[in-house]
């Protein structure tokens, strides 16, 4: 097979219960449960942070998002400052677009960025686009959060495209407030009580995006050569090409597993989170998946769980004092991993608009 061409997208806040085929009993995603039905439904699936930017961070660059010191969603540059992070993503960082083009794709963003804002940040291109339209980015070319303008833009790219290998992230606005639910659909669940009308009415939009994207790819005869992955942020390598010399990816190719094959990570997956002020929004401050376990950490409030996920999936047992030397072993792979993280950002990725708290 040829280059496939590739279609990430990334809805915003979406829950494992807000698709039908979870057993939502009201929301509808008609669309999505087509997807996985004729594909694949990853159940045992992390992405890595809580919140947009550094989840975001984490699926564009393959490495971890502390290692470029984005512990939470970027806000204003003194807030940025105060958190110790930088105001955007370095754009030297590895970049999933980037190699991408490089190796003959055209790429492409539409919809949401949310990797950095400040008056002088880098213009999305810089990372390895050659079209975008996004809100909450740059400001240059910019679109509305509201409606589908993002899909309306990723469906004008496929069509200029479609006679090589392409490379789009969609990054939906849907869920994430502030709600915008349009007539046709708040009329198709008006039975249901005003919160559940709004929000199903939201998940319907983001739903018939995806749609859209399916039945174009359809009509163009280039569904069978498209790779099309859905997931939620609070959630590569299928084109063979080589990564960048001096590249140590934190992520591992899942390609076995989009082809239906056994797949079974063989590396820690690790999470810093630095929350607010106040120490009730920083637990857990440290986490560390390893296979079977999950150990959650805050040394300062003397705090940690362990999970055993093949027997509690929702994590509602915490196992910690029946399993010691379970403990004792993450730990220690938990802080080898922390000495490797910056101390501080890196000098590109911070905004001449920042000023000195006196």
């Amino acid at each position: 097979m040829d280059k496939p061409n590739i279609i990430f997208i990334f809805a915003d806040d979406w829950g494992y219960g807000d698709l039908s085929l979870h057993g939502s009993d009201f929301v509808k995603t008609p669309h999505i449960d087509r997807m996985a039905a004729e594909g694949i439904d990853f159940q045992s699936f992390t992405v890595n942070s809580p919140v947009c930017s550094p989840s975001r961070v984490a699926a564009i660059s393959g490495q971890f998002p502390a290692r470029f010191c984005i512990h939470q969603h970027f806000a204003g540059v003194n807030s940025n400052k105060k958190r110790g992070m930088p105001d955007w993503l370095d754009p030297e960082a590895p970049m999933l677009p980037r190699i991408l083009k490089e190796a003959g794709y055209k790429t492409g963003h539409f919809g949401k960025w949310h990797l950095g804002k400040a008056e002088d940040s880098p213009v999305e291109d810089a990372y390895g686009y050659d079209a975008f339209a996004t809100f909450n980015g740059s400001g240059r070319n910019e679109i509305r959060p509201e409606g589908l303008a993002s899909v309306d833009h990723a469906e004008v790219f496929i069509k200029e495209n479609k006679d090589q290998p392409f490379f789009i992230n969609l990054w939906l606005h849907e869920v994430h407030l502030a709600h915008f639910p349009l007539d046709k659909y708040l009329k198709k669940f008006k039975d249901l009580d005003e919160q559940k009308r709004v929000y199903a009415s939201v998940i319907a939009e983001g739903d018939e995006g995806v749609g859209r994207i399916l039945a174009l790819l359809k009509d163009l005869n280039l569904d069978e050569k498209t790779l099309v992955v859905f997931s939620s942020d609070n959630g590569a390598e299928a084109a063979g090409i080589d990564m960048p010399k001096g590249f140590e990816p934190d992520g591992q190719s899942a390609l076995a597993a989009f082809k239906g094959e056994p797949f079974k990570r063989i590396k820690p997956i690790f999470w810093e989170w630095r929350g607010g002020v106040s120490k009730k929004y920083t637990w857990p401050s440290l986490g560390i998946r390893d296979g079977r376990w999950k150990l959650l950490v805050n040394k300062e409030l003397e705090k940690l769980e362990l999970y055993d996920l093949e027997s509690d999936w929702g994590e509602k047992k915490n196992v910690s004092a029946n399993h010691p030397e379970i403990v004792q072993k993450l730990s220690k792979k938990l802080d080898a991993w922390k000495k490797t993280l910056p101390k501080k950002p890196s000098g590109n990725s911070v905004s001449s608009m920042r000023v000195s708290k006196k």
